[in-house]
């Protein structure tokens, strides 16, 4: 397996999943005293029309009414993500009224029964036996992320793999734990989310959102090579005001799901905006998070020339730091600079002076001022709240609803083949770094270990239901395409 995965394109990878020998069946619960509880909750919490537009009910329901013989009805429409796929509201009326007519019949029957033996188990951790790595995508400072895949499911994911010696050597456990609990808290269309939290004996793990076209800063340096490497590339291609208010757009939902849940993100840039396939961003890279629920804080992180006056004078803040950032990100994919480049800069140029006519990109009056106004030195004076940006002239007729529910199309679409992904051989043997850190059953017990584990139990339904419909069509649950069904 090893040699086909350094052979072979990114994208054939995650369309060809699993091999048969690598997949497992998709499991369920044996315990009768659990089936029933679970069977009779289902029952008082859900009615045919909740049951119909969730994932893994939907199956079950549809594989009842095909048995039966019953008609319910056109399907709900269908967006690009399973999560955004059903809603009562998108049901046909007479769907809604077959479901509700049948809704009785389906609780005495025995798919009720098999719904309840697997949704018991939305909930149970899994490990490193559940999935299966095939290739690296990236390397950072305590370990590499890896395209793995559900052996159950068959669906891919991102799985980020932090050596635990590394992170005790470097005291970076409070850095490493508050990724894994700002999304455990947070889930989001624009954030990377938390799937599976698991460990094995040497590291923790954290399995993501798998987001296969690279990064915008990636994104960025590939556009500027596409003109047959002559230069003078239009950079209004890339960074056209269209494409600027999607990507503007989808970053600052991100932020607001963030903010909304007690958090400053602090590190927004480029290189931590990912994209799907079809070229849809998150924002990643939770590690310098940091929780506000109690009130402002004045620490200082994020990256170079990203920082907001405030963090480097050491004032305190909540959530105004990531709309400062939100601009200076606007403005490098706009140019493909960067606005500031020091401390100093960050501190003594203000924006509203800035020699606009240098970037010829920037045209409009209404960006500019949006620019401006982002990244004004005043906290309180700065666009700093999602309604605030929404109600600025740049964003007049633009359909945030469209960029919501996903049926806004990307501005590009990457080539998942040609990534910076590194090979195993660059990713290096992190067991060597640490090494003589002892770790030992009393780092075992400490708290950010010991409550690592974690299952979501909302996307597992999502990733379940996404695998019993490939299991439908013949595709055993994994690999066939399984790999490429995006979930949130």
């Amino acid at each position: 397996m090893a040699e086909v995965t350094q052979s072979a394109g990114l994208a054939e990878l995650i369309e060809k999943g699993l091999m048969p020998s690598q997949k497992k069946p998709i499991k369920s619960e044996s315990d009768e005293g659990k089936v029933t509880a679970m069977a009779g909750k289902i029952k008082s919490d859900y009615d045919g029309t909740k049951a119909i537009v969730d994932p893994l009910g939907n199956y079950f329901f549809k594989k009842y009414a095909k048995a039966a013989g019953v008609d319910l009805g056109p399907p709900p429409a269908q967006s690009r993500r399973m999560s955004q796929t059903m809603s009562a509201s998108s049901l046909d009326p007479a769907t809604a009224a077959a479901v509700g007519e049948h809704w009785g019949g389906f609780c005495d029957s025995g798919e009720l029964t098999e719904w309840a033996k697997h949704k018991a188990l939305e909930s149970v951790p899994l490990g490193e036996a559940d999935f299966c790595q095939t290739r690296p995508l990236g390397k950072g400072a305590f370990g590499a992320v890896w395209l793995t895949f559900s052996r159950q499911s068959g669906i891919g994911f991102a799985v980020k793999l932090m050596r635990k010696k590394i992170i005790k050597m470097r005291k970076m456990e409070k850095s490493v734990r508050i990724e894994r609990d700002v999304l455990y808290k947070v889930e989001s269309k624009f954030l990377v989310n938390l799937h599976y939290a698991y460990q094995t004996k040497d590291e923790v793990c954290l399995v993501l959102t798998l987001m296969p076209g690279g990064d915008l800063a990636f994104a960025i340096s590939e556009y500027l090579r596409g003109s047959e490497g002559k230069g003078d590339v239009d950079w209004s291609k890339f960074g056209n005001e269209e494409g600027l208010k999607f990507y503007a757009a989808s970053m600052a939902l991100g932020l607001q799901d963030l903010h909304d849940a007690g958090f400053v993100y602090r590190d927004l840039k480029p290189a931590n905006v990912l994209l799907d396939d079809k070229g849809n961003v998150r924002i990643s890279d939770m590690g310098l998070t940091a929780d506000i629920s109690g009130g402002p804080i004045k620490h200082k992180a994020g990256s170079p020339g990203y920082w907001a006056p405030e963090q480097v004078k050491g004032e305190p803040y909540t959530t105004a730091p990531d709309w400062w950032s939100l601009g200076v990100t606007i403005y490098a994919l706009a140019t493909d600079k960067k606005l500031f480049h020091s401390e100093e800069e960050t501190c003594s140029k203000m924006v509203k002076d800035h020699d606009w006519t240098k970037s010829p990109c920037i045209t409009s009056d209404a960006l500019k001022d949006c620019l401006q106004q982002l990244c004004l030195p005043s906290q309180t004076d700065r666009i700093n709240s999602l309604d605030k940006l929404k109600a600025h002239a740049w964003f007049a007729g633009f359909s945030w609803n469209a960029v919501i529910d996903g049926t806004m199309p990307a501005p590009i679409t990457p080539n998942v083949n040609k990534l910076n992904c590194p090979s195993e051989k660059d990713i290096g043997d992190f067991g060597k770094i640490g090494a003589d850190t002892p770790w030992g059953d009393s780092d075992e017990k400490q708290d950010w270990v010991a409550t690592w584990n974690f299952t979501n139990p909302e996307l597992w339904n999502q990733e379940m239901g996404i695998a019993f419909a490939a299991k439908k069509k013949g595709g055993g649950g994994g690999g066939g395409g399984g790999g490429c069904c995006t979930i949130v």
